[in-house]
Order: C-alpha cells, then structure tokens, then sequence
C-alpha cells in the first residue's frame, strides 16, 4: 500500500497539489489512498519504477484536478519531482494533460542532461507556459523513461502547482458608423446632421455586468477625446455574454460647423466598472472630414438677342421685348467668394401660372445645363438660349429661376434670388423678365402695272 497527500491552496489563485509517497508511510498507513492514483502494472513498495525499455516502458503517474470553479483558465505551472535512478543522463522526464496537448503530448521537463550522475535527486520546473489558457481540471501526468539500457530507477514523489486566473469578461469596440459606413474616408457639410452607432463584442469568459457606460468623443486629432457627445449604456439588459455582439443603436449628431479632419471616439467602461482580462480595447476611432463650402450667389447677369459670345460678359444685345420665334439668350452670373467647387447651372423659364413644371425652358428636360469644373471667384457666366414658342400671343410674359447645384444633383448651392447660398423657396423666381409683342408686321407693297 502507499500514501497520497493532496493539497491545495486556493488563495492567490494558486492550485497546489502535492503526491508525495515513501516505503515508510506506506508501512504505517495502510488504507490510504486519496486523490491520486498511480496507473501503472510495475507498482511496487509506493514508488513508481523507472525500467529499461524507453517510451514504451515508461513510469506514469497521475493527479485528478477537481474542484477549480467553471471557467477559470491556466497562467502557469511549477512542477517539482524526485527521482532515484543510476544514471540520470539517460532520463526523460514529462509533464503531459491529456485535455490540453492531446494524448501523451506534454511538455518536456528534462531530456537526458546532467551525464553520468547518479543516485537521488530533485528538480523544479517553473513557468511552463504550453499549458496557458486551459483548464486546470482534469488528469496531469507525470512520465518518466529510460531512453538507454542499463539504468533503473524509480519516481519517489512529485509535486505540481497550477496558477490559474478567474473568469473575466473583455468588453472590445469592434466598429464604428457614421450614416452606415464604416469608412475612414467621409465628407460632410459643417453643421450636417448624422447618425452614429457602434458595435461593441465581448471577447472573454464570463459574462459582463448589465448597463457598462459608454461615450461618444471626437476631436481634431487621432483618438482625441476633447469635446463630449452623448453618454450611453452597453448591454443595458443582462450585460453581454461570452462571443456576444450587440450594436448601439444609432444617435444623432450634427459634425462641427468648422470645416477641419476630425476623429470621432467611442469608449466602452471609461470608468472602470467591469474588470476585464484586457482593459486596453475599450475604444475605437474613426476619421471623417468637415468640408470648406463655397459661398456662392447667382443673379440675372442679362436677357438679350443671341448675337454675341455665349458664357460670356457680352451674350448679345440686352432686350426683355421679343416677338415670336425669336431668340432670347438667358445669361447667369455666379459670384463666389468661398472655396471653388465644381457646379452645374441650371434655367427654368415658366408662364406666372406654371412655375411647378416650366412650359416655356427646362434646361435639365433637355439636356442643357451647363457644367463647370470650378466656380470661383465673379466671372463665371452661364448662357441658356431658347425661342418664343409660335403659339405665344401678345402680352405673354414669363418668369425666371436659375440654380447652381452641387456634383449631386440633390445639393443646391444657390439660386437666383433671397441673397447668397439659398436654396429653392416660393419667391424666388423672377417674375416678367420676358415680354411677347407679337410678330413682325408683314407688308405687300404695290407693283407698278403698265398697259401696251
């Protein structure tokens, strides 16, 4: 019979196990066997014997791990044996988990050093790291092997301490949105109304506490956290449990009204409610960009014939009169004393009653707005020529609209009227710039006849 000792501190976290076993508490204690058994057909006198034969012949001896509570994982181990043996320079000694390093794969604690020592002696392996991460629960072997012939000896007791850490959970900040996007690369207006939300991730082993704070930052430099946004709650229900992702829904926030590159930061547990197993993913950043805007007005440069030089300071002659079937040419100007931006110019011409869908000039309908690469500065003139319809009677009068708008159609930078960078409004048009007098009068002059 033999005697087995198990031992274990559990503060610090520190599991320690002791199997220690000799002939002499084998002759006094003999019904004592506790939690650890010695598998192997050799037992003899409670010592585990070392035989010639190699890996195949090698001494096992197992510890059952029980009782460490759910969860909790692997941050290092010390192992300490004893051994008799006559040539310790043939020895090969292993510390193998069958749950962690699969079946008989362990980690090497010797492997034939020291030469042609002999007798008893003892050793201690510290920060053995192969195991980190796993569950101290479960059977720890000690193996022990002859790799030569001629030598026997025997394991006299060995001793093991897991270091393990508890359960925590890791609350990380998987992605940011601005409008949807994910994107580094956004553009905005100043003042432009967004919506925000994250994604936060919980990538630890427990789950977390319920209503974690959270905050929305941004500044003008990476990570900046100068101007506050909103306040929040992460998983303000039951926290989030282990792998669980939750997005935040959105929020809605106007960008600042100074154009500038901006970072925008959110940050999970800034103050530290839950203690995590990594408190340095907490947050994420993502780069967006308010805009210069141009400043731009356009008026009604000129109404006049088409004989001069289109898009230019000298379209034709300057008339509101026209008869029918004559040409008007329709000249904008556009002032902008912002920053340039590319545009596209457009003209509607309507009768008083018809300003919803012009019956008299769409540019757009047909195809003749005009565009320009870089509005800037005050010479930027934009012509539109049309004729009188032939139905036109005497008297008709019409009313004009122009408009500037952005590469995307849906922008208007300004239009013909209410001062600079307005947008569409009842009473901008303006109203009976053109005149119809009818038509030219067609005379028959009289031919002289003469008689014989």
């Amino acid at each position: 019979m033999r005697q087995t000792s198990l031992v274990i501190f559990t503060s610090y976290n520190l599991l320690r196990v002791m199997v220690l076993l000799s002939s002499l508490s084998v002759l006094l204690n003999l019904q004592t066997i506790a939690f650890a058994d010695v598998v192997n057909e050799n037992v003899w006198y409670g010592s585990v014997p070392i035989v010639d034969g190699g890996w195949d012949n090698r001494a096992k001896w197992k510890i059952d791990i029980s009782g460490v509570p759910d969860g909790c994982t692997i941050t290092d181990i010390t192992v300490k044996y004893k051994i008799t043996h006559g040539y310790r320079g043939d020895l090969v000694v292993e510390l193998s988990n069958e749950d962690a390093l699969g079946y008989w794969e362990g980690h090497t604690l010797r492997d034939r050093e020291n030469g042609d020592a002999s007798g008893t002696f003892e050793e201690t392996v510290s920060e053995i790291d192969d195991f980190d991460g796993g569950n101290p629960n479960g059977e720890w072997w000690l193996l022990a092997w002859d790799d030569a012939l001629g030598d026997e000896g025997q394991i006299d007791s060995w001793e093991i301490w897991i270091y393990y850490t508890a359960p925590k959970a890791d609350l990380e900040v998987t992605s940011i949105e601005i409008d949807g996007s994910a994107s580094s690369s956004q553009h905005f207006d100043p003042g432009e109304n967004v919506g925000l939300r994250f994604q936060a991730h919980n990538d630890g082993n427990k789950t977390s506490k319920r209503a974690i704070s959270m905050k929305w930052w941004y500044g003008t430099s990476e990570s900046a956290k100068t101007h506050a946004i909103a306040n929040g709650e992460v998983g303000s229900l039951n926290g989030l449990s282990p792998d669980e992702y939750e997005w935040e829904s959105d929020f809605s926030w106007s960008v600042p009204n100074t154009p500038d590159t901006y970072w925008l930061t959110v940050v999970i547990d800034d103050d530290n409610q839950e203690e995590e197993s990594d408190e340095n993913n907490n947050e994420e950043t993502l780069q967006f960009f308010v805009d210069p805007q141009p400043i731009i007005e356009l008026t009604l440069y000129t109404v006049s014939d088409a004989s001069g030089t289109p898009h230019t300071s000298n379209p034709g002659v300057a008339k509101t009169s026209f008869m029918r079937g004559e040409s008007v040419r329709v000249t904008l100007r556009a002032n902008n004393i912002g920053d340039a931006v590319p545009g596209l110019v457009t003209l509607n011409v309507a009768t008083p009653g018809s300003h919803p869908s012009p019956d008299i000039y769409d540019s757009h309908t047909l195809g003749q707005d005009v565009s320009d690469d870089s509005v800037s500065g005050s010479a930027n003139y934009y012509a539109f020529t049309f004729q009188i319809p032939d139905s036109a009677q005497a008297g008709d009068t019409y009313d004009i609209i122009g408009a500037v708008r952005a590469d995307e159609w849906e922008e208007v930078l300004d239009v013909t009227g209410n001062g600079a960078s307005s947008g569409f409004e009842a009473g901008d048009w303006l109203i009976n710039q053109i005149q119809v007098i009818g038509t030219p009068d067609i005379r028959v002059e009289p031919t002289s006849l003469s008689f014989p």
